[in-house]
Formats: C-alpha cells, sequence, structure tokens
C-alpha cells in the first residue's frame, strides 16, 4: 500500500455508532505522513544498497584482480628464483669441470716436465760421465807425453 493509497481510502460512515470522520482523518493524515517518509526513506534505503552492492561488487571484482596479481608475481619470482638456481647450478657444473680439465691439465704438464727434467739429469749425468772420461784420456795423454 502507497501513502497515496492511505489518504485516498475511504471510510463507510454509519448512522448509528459510527466513527468521527475528522479523528479518522486526521488519523489517516498523521499515518500517510509516517507512512510516506518511511515509503520515502525505505526507497532511499534501497537505493543506497544497490550502491553499495555494486560498489562491493566492485570491490570484490578488484580484490579477486589483486589476488590474481599477488599470485601471478609469486608463481613469476618462482620461475625467476627456480631458473637463476638451475643457471647457477649449470655454471658451478661448468666452472667444476673447467677446474678439472685445469688440473688435469696441470699435472699432466708437471709430469712432462718432470719426465724432461729426469730425462735433463740423465743426460747431463752421461755427458759428465763422458766428459770426466775425456779430460780424464787427455790428462793421461799429457802425462804420457811430459815422461
Amino acid at each position: 500500500m502507497t501513502p497515496i493509497e492511505i489518504q485516498n481510502y475511504e471510510f463507510d460512515t454509519q448512522k448509528i455508532g459510527g466513527y468521527n470522520k475528522r479523528q479518522v482523518e486526521e488519523f489517516v493524515e498523521a499515518v500517510s505522513r509516517d507512512f510516506e517518509q518511511y515509503y520515502r526513506d525505505n526507497l532511499n534505503l534501497k537505493d543506497r544498497v544497490t550502491v553499495l552492492n555494486d560498489s562491493l561488487k566492485n570491490f570484490k571484482s578488484m580484490e579477486e584482480s589483486l589476488q590474481n596479481t599477488l599470485l601471478f608475481a609469486q608463481n613469476t619470482a618462482d620461475d625467476i628464483k627456480r631458473n637463476a638456481q638451475e643457471k647457477a647450478d649449470i655454471i658451478l657444473e661448468e666452472a667444476r669441470a673447467n677446474a678439472a680439465a685445469m688440473l688435469a691439465e696441470a699435472d699432466k704438464k708437471r709430469l712432462d716436465a718432470e719426465r724432461d727434467l729426469a730425462e735433463l739429469k740423465n743426460r747431463f749425468s752421461v755427458f759428465k760421465t763422458k766428459y770426466e772420461a775425456l779430460l780424464s784420456a787427455e790428462l793421461k795423454l799429457m802425462e804420457d807425453m811430459e815422461g
């Protein structure tokens, strides 16, 4: 029922024992004013609820978007971290392999140098022995010539 329906409502009057028409009209007028105010307040509240519900939907949508963005950012950060770790592992493995190769090469060069040194010592010893023998023979020859 609307405020206008309340205002336009007509009571049946009875000739005997009926209601005082003025009191009924005043009452209807008061009820109509109050009801009209409540009706307007109700409409305003409904409009406000609609606006608030729309705002709530927007905020929920923004919240969902932010959550999705945060999840995407977390996943991206995890991917970057995992990729960085994989690259670091590869670099470390390559460095270990290079170090092992360098050590093997250095060890080979050391062995070659030791072998060369041993050969030089051996050749020097042979040369020294031959030179001593030559000097000894020359010395004996000189002694024989003198004497």
